[in-house]
């Protein structure tokens, strides 16, 4: 079902090459959101499936690497399309989409009779189970942490690039260099940020990953203070480079938690 979600997603963007209207380029938009929409529930599926909860962690950090890594990647199209015209660009990134998901679908291999034992569940109401995470307090205290977190990380993004551009206008070219090392380095801590919370988990130390979490984003704090008053680009610059990583290694363990504290039958709240 992953990789379903991946391919249609991936000849929508392909066919945003063809698109002749505003409408076209919307009904098509829809469609990416929606395919891409779909992924997270189905990988949090398979996850509480295939990986114990001290492995979770670093599971969610390499999967959550996607969006850093497909983010570089775009930045490099750009150039393709600057050259070769912007149809070129999406035909390139949802051909290499689609090629993607053609060679999982040959060499991934969901293995569900061993399972089996997972998905015998009794069956419950929609409405009980959602009833029943609302009274779990480690759920409501990571959702709403999540919320603002996530509140906070795109209005940064939106800012962010604004506020270099005025601050610094004669250093914009350092800034994207300085920028897209910062995605590139923020999977590391996403891998390390998992496999140190899932080593403790594995002790029985289980309030490491939210102690993790609530660190990372703490950290954030003094930085983009220094950064958002400093006169130095150099100064702005080292503290986005620590802050960007450290800050986002949030997302390689909260959606781990949430899984941990969530009983199988209620992963993504759907039977396969």
């Amino acid at each position: 079902m992953f990789l379903c979600y991946c391919g249609v997603a991936s000849v929508a963007l392909m066919s945003f090459s063809f698109c002749v209207s505003n409408w076209q380029v919307l009904a098509l938009a829809v469609v990416v959101a929606s395919a891409s929409a779909g992924n997270p529930p189905t990988f949090m599926r398979q996850l509480g499936m295939y990986f114990p909860g001290h492995k979770r962690g670093t599971a969610m950090g390499i999967f959550q690497m996607r969006i850093f890594i497909g983010t570089a990647f775009a930045s490099m199209c750009i150039l393709l399309a600057y050259h070769y015209g912007w149809r070129a660009g999406f035909f390139f990134v949802g051909a290499c989409g689609l090629v993607s998901c053609l060679v999982g679908s040959v060499v991934l291999r969901n293995d569900i009779p061993k399972y089996e034992h997972f998905l015998e569940q009794e069956e419950e109401s929609f409405l009980s189970k959602v009833m029943f995470l609302l009274r779990n307090p480690t759920m409501l205290l990571m959702v709403v942490g999540t919320f603002f977190r996530y509140a906070a990380g795109l209005g940064q993004a939106f800012y962010e690039p604004l506020y270099f551009s005025e601050q610094f206008p004669e250093y914009m070219q350092e800034y994207s260099v300085v920028n897209s090392v910062a995605i590139l380095i923020t999977p590391l801590f996403l891998y390390a940020a998992g496999k140190i919370a899932d080593i403790k988990e594995s002790q029985s130390k289980f309030k490491w990953a939210p102690l993790i979490c609530g660190l990372t984003n703490l950290v954030s704090i003094p930085l983009i203070v220094v950064v958002y008053t400093t006169n130095s680009f150099l100064v702005a610059s080292v503290c986005l480079l620590i802050m960007f990583p450290v800050s986002e290694t949030y997302i390689s363990l909260n959606l781990s938690i949430l899984l941990n504290v969530t009983p199988k039958s209620m992963h993504a709240l759907r039977k396969l």
